[in-house]
């Protein structure tokens, strides 16, 4: 896999430093990332009978990057199958040579969105001092609700994984079953000359593994929301965004699990389980609901 660097570098006269790009022109240059990533890969994983169909890729490797630059990548994800439900983790796999760790937040949609991150480069000091860095501005996340991941890919030694997303459901269906995920790196402006990021570079796949917490010994039978006070089948999890929780009166499991819900982290917990089970779960509108 071709890697995509990005580089600085750096000029010293006398005692002025300056931090100098590849080919563009400092404030006039903007960098717009559209959530549609670099090259767009498909992947296919068969987990429990359900085929699952990862397109997109997390990728930051806009040119000339500074401190400060944020980018935005989409991933679908498509369960294919006959009516069964699939617990997964969502994984990054590659290589990270970067001192300075790239945040990441994941925002989750029922359907496809266009968010954009547009970058702008500034300067500030004087002229025996200049630091450039950028500021983003955010558009089109109004339909993606609240951050529902975050945290930070520290620099790797080789090829490495990490969770992105923990224990997500979809049902498999013979059309296709989707969820769609939009991932904003930023490279942190820690306010420092970041030397030590000179000829840096992120690089990777994204793929789904088999969740290896307590709910990947859970099979969900069936999977409801409730709408106007009756039980609705649908064939995954309602979003965040909407307000739902889950009605722990009416799920339930086989062999007398007993069940609880985060709702900060959106998720099913598993109490004292032992052995597999089979669940169904119904989902409600919070109280204040809409």
């Amino acid at each position: 896999m071709k890697k995509r660097k990005f580089v600085l570098v750096f000029t010293i006269v006398g005692a002025i430093l300056i931090i100098v790009g590849i080919a563009y022109a400092y404030f006039t240059s903007q960098f717009k990332s559209t959530g549609e990533g670099g090259s767009i890969t498909v992947k296919t994983v068969e987990l429990n009978n359900v085929s699952l169909q990862v397109e997109g890729k997390i990728t930051f490797d806009d040119l000339d990057i500074l401190p400060g630059h944020k980018n935005v990548s989409a991933v679908k994800v498509t369960a294919f199958g006959s009516d069964q439900m699939v617990t997964y983790n969502l994984v990054w796999k590659g290589t990270n040579s970067l001192t300075t760790p790239l945040k990441y937040y994941v925002y989750k949609a029922p359907k496809e969105e266009k968010p954009e991150v547009t970058c702008r480069q500034l300067t500030s000091g004087n002229a025996n001092f200049r630091k450039y860095y950028e500021k983003c501005d955010y558009s089109g996340f109004e339909n993606l609700g609240e951050v529902v991941s975050s945290g930070v890919i520290n620099k790797t030694e080789g090829e490495q994984s990490f969770n992105l997303m923990v224990n997500e459901a979809l049902k498999g269906t013979k059309d296709g079953t989707s969820t769609y995920y939009y991932v904003v790196l930023e490279f942190e402006n820690k306010d420092e000359e970041q030397n030590y990021d000179i000829n840096g570079s992120f690089d990777g796949e994204v793929t789904v593994e088999q969740a290896t917490s307590t709910l990947a010994d859970i099979t969900i039978n069936k999977l409801y929301k409730k709408v106007n006070g009756e039980n609705q089948e649908i064939t995954k999890e309602p979003d965040k965004s909407e307000g739902y929780t889950l009605d722990l009166t009416e799920s339930s499991c086989d062999g007398g699990v007993e069940l609880g819900f985060d709702d900060e982290a959106y998720t099913v917990i598993v109490k004292q389980l032992t052995k597999p089970t089979v669940c169904s779960l119904v989902y409600k509108l919070k109280e204040g609901g809409n």
